[in-house]
Protein backbone atom coordinates (compact mmCIF):
# COMPACT_ATOMS: atom_id res chain seq x y z
CA UNK A 1 0.00 0.00 0.00
CA UNK A 2 1.34 3.71 -0.85
CA UNK A 3 2.34 5.91 1.65
CA UNK A 4 -0.84 7.75 1.08
CA UNK A 5 -3.23 5.41 2.44
CA UNK A 6 -3.54 5.48 5.44
CA UNK A 7 -6.14 2.20 6.84
CA UNK A 8 -7.18 4.06 9.86
CA UNK A 9 -9.50 6.17 7.66
CA UNK A 10 -10.41 3.60 6.11
CA UNK A 11 -11.77 1.75 9.36
CA UNK A 12 -13.58 4.59 10.47
CA UNK A 13 -15.39 4.97 7.08
CA UNK A 14 -16.53 1.56 6.62
CA UNK A 15 -16.06 0.39 10.12
CA UNK A 16 -18.80 -1.73 11.92
CA UNK A 17 -19.66 1.64 13.98
CA UNK A 18 -20.71 3.67 10.59
CA UNK A 19 -22.25 0.14 9.27
CA UNK A 20 -24.60 -0.18 12.93
CA UNK A 21 -25.64 3.46 12.39
CA UNK A 22 -26.75 3.60 8.95
CA UNK A 23 -28.34 0.20 9.37
CA UNK A 24 -30.22 1.98 12.23
CA UNK A 25 -30.95 4.83 10.17
CA UNK A 26 -32.14 2.57 7.20
CA UNK A 27 -35.01 0.51 9.31
CA UNK A 28 -36.17 3.86 11.26
CA UNK A 29 -36.35 5.78 7.85
CA UNK A 30 -36.10 3.62 4.76
CA UNK A 31 -34.03 4.33 2.15
CA UNK A 32 -32.24 7.91 1.06
CA UNK A 33 -33.66 10.06 -1.33
CA UNK A 34 -31.09 9.48 -4.29
CA UNK A 35 -32.26 5.25 -3.43
CA UNK A 36 -35.63 5.89 -3.60
CA UNK A 37 -35.31 7.83 -7.04
CA UNK A 38 -33.61 4.76 -8.22
CA UNK A 39 -35.80 2.60 -6.84
CA UNK A 40 -38.58 4.76 -8.62
CA UNK A 41 -36.89 4.54 -12.14
CA UNK A 42 -36.61 0.83 -11.52
CA UNK A 43 -40.27 0.33 -11.21
CA UNK A 44 -41.34 2.45 -13.94
CA UNK A 45 -39.02 1.33 -16.55
CA UNK A 46 -37.60 -2.13 -15.65
CA UNK A 47 -39.67 -5.70 -16.91
CA UNK A 48 -41.73 -6.99 -14.61
CA UNK A 49 -39.74 -10.24 -15.12
CA UNK A 50 -36.31 -8.41 -14.52
CA UNK A 51 -33.58 -9.58 -11.83
CA UNK A 52 -31.60 -6.86 -10.36
CA UNK A 53 -28.17 -7.24 -9.06
CA UNK A 54 -26.91 -4.54 -6.52
CA UNK A 55 -23.02 -4.90 -6.29
CA UNK A 56 -21.70 -2.97 -3.54
CA UNK A 57 -25.01 -1.28 -1.91
CA UNK A 58 -24.15 0.15 0.79
CA UNK A 59 -23.47 -1.40 4.93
Amino acid sequence: MSACCHADITDRHFGPDRARRQVEDYRANGPDRITRLALAQLREHAAPTAGLLDVGGGF
